[in-house]
């Protein structure tokens, strides 16, 4: 709550020296391998509440801004206050061919600095021989929607970002279920007397950042992510609308340049905001109301989830601004 962490976690010693060179490669660089820009990236699927929420209420105002509303003044995109371009493939342009091009871009100027993505995570059952490798994979708008089961073709996995990427000096941001990586034990149980339940043979990074991170050709400078299922609260708390505040935030920090661990305070003052209402609802002590026992496991479930986000990276890591064009 009170420090700027990043993990890293390979599974083979290489990985990590590609990720320490190419971060000082980069800090060390006189010309910056990406362009100054940020792409958005959000599947919008057909009967599917989730990608419905994250595409209209995340991704669309964090790429327009948010109109004013009542006593609101408007609060401009955060690409254009940072003096970015920004480009947005969201519903039916978010396919998986469209968020690989600008990942393989020969051209400097169409590798984004940023990458912002919201979207289901693949979940595979623990034991189950595509776990390690595809959990956290993202469904893409080829996807049709629920009552499909997903295919291979349907996702963006480590497997599909080639050798020849040009993920160097990127920093991206992975909103889906899994996106960062598992836990070994369900951390949403619906009732604890049931538990401990495993999900996993033991806690792991996703394929899908790692493979970011330590790329051959150049490796990611930072991937946020999250760790274990991602809730709608983190979009829509609970009885109020939309609250993107932290995302605009850890947004504009990245973009201006500062190192991507303070860039995660807000999320870390959600969690704090939340675990303290939980712990004093729960306190014997307490004398104010107290809510219906649903609207108390909510607020449970919304402290959770705000706890799950990870930076995965050097915190000290940043954008090289003064380099970008």
């Amino acid at each position: 709550m009170n420090y700027a962490v990043g993990r890293i976690a390979f599974d083979r010693p290489e990985q990590y020296r590609r990720y320490v060179e190419g971060l000082i490669a980069y800090e060390k660089a006189k010309a910056a391998p990406n362009g100054r820009e940020v792409l958005y990236w959000g599947p919008r699927n057909r009967a599917d509440r989730a990608t419905q929420l994250s595409a209209d209420c995340l991704i669309r105002p964090l790429f327009d801004g948010i109109p004013a509303t009542g006593d609101q003044t408007a609060l401009p995109a955060i690409a254009e206050q940072r003096r970015f371009r920004s480009r947005c493939l969201r519903g039916p342009d978010a396919t998986r061919a469209n968020l690989l091009e600008p990942l393989h871009a020969v051209e400097v100027g169409r590798r984004p600095a940023f990458l912002f993505t919201a979207s289901h995570g693949l979940e595979w059952p623990n034991g189950h021989e595509n776990q390690l490798a595809q959990q956290g994979a993202l469904l893409c708008q080829d996807w049709p929607g629920p009552g499909v089961p997903p295919r291979s073709e349907h996702c963006l996995r480590a497997a599909n970002i080639g050798d020849d990427a040009q993920l160097h000096g990127l920093v991206a941001f992975l909103f889906a279920c899994h996106g960062a990586g598992t836990p070994a034990f369900d951390q949403f149980l619906a009732n604890h007397a049931k538990g401990p339940v495993p999900i996993a043979g033991r806690p792991f990074v996703a394929a899908l950042p790692q493979r970011m991170l330590s790329h051959p050709n150049g490796p990611a400078l930072a991937v946020f992510g999250h760790v274990e299922r991602a809730w709608g609260y983190s979009i829509r708390p609970r009885g109020l609308g939309p609250r993107l505040r932290p995302f605009r935030n850890l947004i504009s920090r990245v973009l201006k340049g500062e190192p991507v661990g303070h860039a995660t305070k807000d999320l870390s003052d959600r969690f704090t905001a939340a675990s303290a209402q939980l712990n004093l609802l729960n306190d014997p002590s307490y004398l104010g109301a107290r809510p219906p026992a649903s609207e108390l496991a909510a607020l449970w479930v919304e402290c959770n989830d705000a706890r799950n986000y990870v930076l995965l990276g050097d915190p000290a890591a940043r954008l090289r601004v003064d380099l970008l064009a």
